[in-house]
């Protein structure tokens, strides 16, 4: 059991190490200040939002029967949740921006985009002379490059274990993991699976088929911390400015999803197909906390030293705290799944394909169970 932990731990870092390092370049997007910055998050972030949220819907169940008093079993499951084309890029000119400009180019990737910069944006703001007038200071900055992985991938190692009246207890745990230089991540989950059929009269007493409802909740969070985001003396007045408030800042993408399933199976010797229809309830977010750098007015002194050096006027700097919380996916969507599942003694194999909101979701998992 422990070795298995640590390979799903393995696992986990490795699916999430591109992610990871992609939510520390979101914090630049805050160069522009944060009128808009809650728009650009979500336009980039949203396919990786709603996958992982999707993701965690999975592989919960591979056969409707449920355990006898004290039966159990332990699984480790893989899902793919499969990006549709059209959340692999974003349009800037779709989002509504109040105080960001573009120049002809407005589409750009999203994470799961292509390898490529996206668009530039520019910040004006008027500054303030020492003679008393004001000149136009752009400041600019361009959106992160996709990682070019259309998929996102998501583990679960869990435990069910029966109780009376064919209930089914089930749950799922990683601790929170650090990911060396990339950050943290951790999930947990817990659900309940309950033999509907044996309350319906008649059905009840046909053989070589079950029938169960499961309801189950799952939660994955990842974090990177550090130095994410500082002014750049290039483009703004650094003068006086503590730089050290700048080291303790935090992009934190949290998922988790409440889910509740109608479940079929047969349920023969070796080989069964399984089944299931329900709701999923995914929840998403983008959180960016900690003192961060924004745009602002600059001091009279720095701008006349500028003048006087004949150099480019720039802009000041203010520090804002915790400037973006932003939700990813937050829409209830319909979900049906047909799979299979091999059984060898103790040991169980299966497989299954998923489909809700345009996103396809790909399942495969081994584990041992005793009934």
């Amino acid at each position: 059991m422990k070795r298995t932990k640590q390979l799903m731990g393995i696992l986990l870092i490795l699916s999430t190490m591109s992610v990871s390092a992609q939510l520390s370049d979101v914090a630049k997007i805050l160069t522009g200040g944060t009128a808009d910055a809650n728009k650009l998050a979500s336009a980039y972030l949203e396919p990786w939002g709603k996958g992982f949220s999707y993701g965690l819907s999975n592989g919960w169940y591979n056969t409707a029967n449920t355990h006898g008093l004290l039966g159990f079993d332990i699984t480790l499951t893989t899902t793919i949740a499969s990006i549709p084309s059209a959340q692999k890029t974003y349009d800037l000119a779709q989002l509504g921006l109040s105080t960001l400009t573009y120049g002809t180019t407005s589409t750009g990737p999203t994470i799961a985009g292509k390898k490529e910069d996206g668009p530039e944006l520019t910040y004006t703001q008027q500054v303030n002379l020492p003679d008393n007038t004001q000149q136009n200071v752009s400041v600019k900055f361009k959106m992160p490059q996709g990682i070019n992985v259309p998929i996102v991938p998501n583990f679960a190692l869990q435990a069910g274990i029966g109780l009376p009246k064919g209930t089914e207890i089930l749950g799922r745990y990683m601790p929170t993991i650090k990911i060396g230089d990339y950050g943290k991540l951790g999930m947990w989950g817990i659900g309940i699976k309950h033999d509907l059929k044996q309350w319906i009269p008649v059905v009840n007493k046909t053989p070589f088929w079950s029938m169960s409802l499961l309801i189950a909740y799952s939660s994955f969070k990842t974090s990177v911390t550090g130095e994410l985001l500082s002014p750049d003396p290039n483009q703004f007045y650094t003068s006086g400015l503590n730089m050290d408030v700048y080291k303790d800042q935090k992009v934190e993408l949290t998922a988790s999803t409440l889910n509740a399933s109608l479940l079929l199976s047969t349920n023969i010797p070796i080989f069964n197909v399984y089944a299931g229809v329900g709701i999923v309830s995914p929840s998403s977010k983008i959180k960016i906390s900690g003192a961060f750098p924004v745009p602002n007015q600059p001091e009279i002194a720095d701008v006349q030293n500028s003048i006087d050096n004949r150099k480019p006027v720039k802009l000041g700097v203010k520090n804002i705290m915790d400037p973006i919380d932003a939700t990813l996916a937050s829409k209830t969507a319909f979900k049906a799944t047909i799979g299979f599942r091999l059984k060898l003694a103790l040991l169980t194999i299966h497989g299954d394909y998923s489909t809700m909101d345009k996103y396809n979701l790909f399942s495969a998992g081994i584990g041992i169970s005793f009934r």
